[in-house]
This record gives structure tokens, C-alpha cells and sequence, in this order.
């Protein structure tokens, strides 16, 4: 029967790549997983730029002190002072609450800011990069170059508010208070002040450590050195060279 009459024959190997051209190909696991890593490192460096970076305790124990306890926020775009069940944040250059307009400590955090924002730019591009990118060594050197940049900018906005800001705060403080001769030598630690004025008798306790906000900003750039590795480490797709397989003809 004619209709039947290439039922039995083999199918050349040209039909079968042409098949499987048309399949659709499956997205490279490590190319997900990089993906991911770099949203959720996107999705964290921007919630750091509303957040706190600095957080400031203070525990006052002694004779006629109040009030016990007291604490600062210090975010890029303000301060934010609690005391008594009382919360207020003020911009940096407002003078209302203090006197000061705090100008050193707003510098330090538009440094980091603008360091931030640049971090964020770099992994749009990095994750567009992973997405987009071909397989090959070059789409996949540029991916890597972008990823190491969005860290480096990352880890240079909270470096550089870890190493400038203890000093900024200090500046500022003196112009703003006239209270106890406070030291905050670091960006991490905690001092115990001896309070006995004539009036005021007591220990005062001044803690100060990295707030969520740059906390968040360092587990972003883990994240994405961590996704762009992982998605620029996945096989290239580089042609092969094709081989011709035999024809029936040839085989038998």
C-alpha cells in the first residue's frame, strides 16, 4: 500500500535534529537559581534604604536620672530618637528638635546612599545580565564582571558608614548636647560611664551596633556574588561540530 510505504524506513538524522529544534528548550537550573538569589538580593538592598543602619541604647541607673533608658535610630534620610514611650524621627538638616542639623552624620549617609543606590542599579543589570545573556564564555564573563561591581558598591555603602560614622556622630552630638562626655569609639560596642555630677548619681550604660537596615545591605551582597557565580558556573552551550551519520545506504 503506498500510504505504508515508508512505515520501515529509519528516520535520516537531519529530520531528527530539525525534531528537536523545534522542542523547546528547558531553562538552565543554575540560571533559576541564580535568578532567585538576585531578586531576593534586590528585594533586601532596597528595603535597607528605608531602614535603620545604626542603632544607639542607652540604660541610665542611679539617683534623680531620668529617663532610664533611651535610644537612637540612624537611617539614611534621618534620625529617630525613643525615650519614655516616645518615638520621633527628624531629617537630617532639621534643627527643631536638637539645635543641630547633624551635617556630618547626613554626608556620611549620602555617601553610603548614593553607594547603595549605584548597588542597585548594578544588580538590575546583573539579573537582566543572568537572564538574557548567552551561554557563552562572554555573556558569561560580562554577567560575572557586573555581579562582582553590584557587590563591590554593596559592601562599600556599609564599610564606609561602619568606618566614618562613629566619628560623623560625634561631631554632631557635641554641637547638638551638652550632656555626659560620651565616646563612641566604633561603629560596634559599648561603654560604661560613671555618672556623679553633684546632682545626678549613677552608671550609664551606652551601647551601639549595625541596625537591620545594614545588616540587610550585607546579606545582599552575599546574595548576589552567590547568584552570579552559581548562574555564570553552568555549562556553555557552545555549537559542537556536527557529525554526519550514515545514510541506510551507506550503513549496510
Amino acid at each position: 500500500m503506498p500510504e505504508n510505504a515508508d512505515a520501515g524506513k529509519p528516520v535520516s538524522s537531519q529530520q531528527q535534529s530539525q525534531s528537536s529544534s523545534v522542542a523547546p528548550k528547558k531553562l538552565d537550573r543554575r540560571v533559576i537559581v541564580g535568578v532567585a538569589l538576585a531578586v531576593v538580593a534586590l528585594v533586601l538592598a532596597a528595603l535597607a534604604a528605608v531602614m535603620p543602619w545604626w542603632h544607639i541604647d542607652a540604660t541610665v541607673k542611679g539617683q534623680g536620672i531620668a529617663p532610664p533608658t533611651f535610644n537612637w535610630d540612624f537611617s539614611t534620610g534621618a534620625r529617630c530618637y525613643r525615650s519614655s514611650g516616645n518615638y520621633r524621627c527628624t531629617a537630617y538638616g532639621d534643627t527643631s528638635n536638637s539645635g543641630a542639623a547633624w551635617s556630618s552624620v547626613q554626608c556620611t549617609f549620602g555617601v553610603g546612599f548614593i553607594l547603595l543606590i549605584a548597588g542597585i542599579a548594578a544588580v538590575v543589570v546583573t539579573l537582566i545580565m543572568i537572564v538574557v545573556s548567552s551561554r557563552r564564555k562572554k555573556g558569561r564573563t560580562v554577567t560575572l564582571a557586573l555581579g562582582i561591581l553590584g557587590t563591590a558598591l554593596l559592601l562599600g555603602a556599609i564599610l564606609y558608614v561602619f568606618a566614618a560614622l562613629p566619628g560623623a556622630f560625634m561631631s554632631d552630638y557635641k554641637a547638638a548636647y551638652s550632656g555626659p562626655g560620651w565616646n563612641v569609639p566604633g561603629f560596634f560596642g559599648s561603654t560604661l560611664y560613671n555618672i556623679d555630677n553633684g546632682v545626678y548619681r549613677g552608671t550609664e550604660t551606652f551601647s551601639y551596633y549595625g541596625a537591620l537596615g545594614w545588616w540587610l545591605v550585607l546579606l545582599s551582597a552575599i546574595l548576589l556574588i552567590a547568584g552570579t557565580v552559581v548562574a555564570c558556573g553552568r555549562k556553555g552551550t557552545a555549537a559542537q561540530p556536527k557529525v554526519q551519520q550514515p545514510s541506510p545506504e551507506q550503513a549496510k
